[in-house]
């Protein structure tokens, strides 16, 4: 038996003896015990084929299914447990609802509470109920102001007697006051506060016949005066004359220089000439006072040279031949 089974030629025999020795239910797991302790792998190998195969006399090992047949059942089991991808679509949402539910509304949108609360601050409460109110109102200022408005133009919204005078209802209010306080220095020089400047040029906008002496600072005064001259939309010398003034640089000779000012002088408006008139009357009572308020010449034509919009030369030469631009002298 032992030669037999060391054999590699005698498996035949070898599976004979097994089967008269072994019952046939323990023949299969005998056999391989056997082949595994005695070492013989190709003894192994064809029990695993006969197993698989179910030759194997007396197992009863029941069929495999193939893999990939497998795979197909269990995916078609699957398959059949699988259910619909549900319809979200508002239709069919209404459909499948159970009966006895309400229907869903859409929920109110939330109003905002500022646009119907009533408004809080004073400023709010007391505008006008209309725009024809706010117009009426800006029409009131602007059919009355001076300040930025033609030189013409304001000397038509001024008393009979400025209107008679041909100059502005501002520059005859100020002129008196201005001369009484010719001597003081830095005069013109110096600046007033703002916000009473920006007082009186309320008081002459809305049409007032504001009384100047009440006021007790010059140096407002003299301020208010140049702002107006400053805010004049066109030159005090006019935008059409204005460049000829500038060309007397170009002149070398000094009385050639004043006979051609005073030629430019004579070709101004109405308007433009009395009101040049009376500035440069004033301004000479203070170049006359320049002991004391320290004010010559070239510190008037420095200040009023940006007023009046032209260069300082032509400040200087209306200012020194002043009498003789305006035939006062020969």
């Amino acid at each position: 038996l032992l030669l037999a089974l060391l054999s590699p030629h005698n498996s035949d025999t070898v599976d004979e003896m097994v089967r008269s020795i072994v019952p046939p239910a323990k023949q299969g797991k005998s056999s391989n015990i056997l082949s595994k302790k005695l070492g013989m792998p190709w003894k192994n190998r064809a029990s695993r084929n006969n197993s698989k195969s179910g030759s194997l006399p007396g197992a009863e090992i029941s069929p495999r299914k193939p893999a990939a047949e497998k795979k197909r059942t269990s995916i078609f089991a699957k398959g059949l447990h699988r259910k619909k991808k549900a319809d979200l679509s508002p239709g069919k949402l209404r459909e499948s609802a159970p009966a006895n539910l309400p229907e869903q509304t859409e929920p109110p949108v939330p109003t905002s509470p500022r646009k119907t609360s009533a408004p809080t601050s004073p400023r709010e409460s007391s505008a006008p109920t209309s725009p024809r109110e706010s117009i009426e109102k800006e029409s009131e200022v602007t059919s009355t102001q001076i300040f930025g408005a033609p030189i013409e133009v304001a000397v038509d919204r001024g008393t009979p007697e400025s209107r008679e005078s041909r100059i502005p209802l501002l520059m005859m209010k100020a002129e008196p006051i201005i001369r009484e306080h010719a001597g003081d220095e830095g005069i013109f020089r110096l600046s007033g506060g703002h916000d009473k400047i920006q007082y009186w040029k309320r008081q002459f906008d809305l049409g007032e016949d504001p009384n100047l002496q009440e006021e007790v600072d010059i140096h407002v005064i003299t301020g208010l005066l140049k702002l107006y001259l400053r805010e004049l939309p066109e030159y005090l010398l006019t935008a059409k004359l204005a460049p000829n003034f500038e060309a007397v640089k170009r002149i070398d000779n000094p009385h050639v220089q004043v006979m051609y000012i005073k030629s430019l002088v004579e070709q101004l408006p109405e308007v433009n000439y009395c009101a040049l008139y009376w500035l440069l009357s004033l301004l000479w009572d203070i170049i006359a006072n320049k002991e004391t308020n320290f004010m010559g010449v070239e510190n008037l034509a420095l200040i009023f040279s940006p007023t009046l919009k032209c260069s300082v030369n032509v400040i200087q030469i209306l200012l020194q031949d002043f009498e003789v631009i305006f035939g006062m002298a020969e």
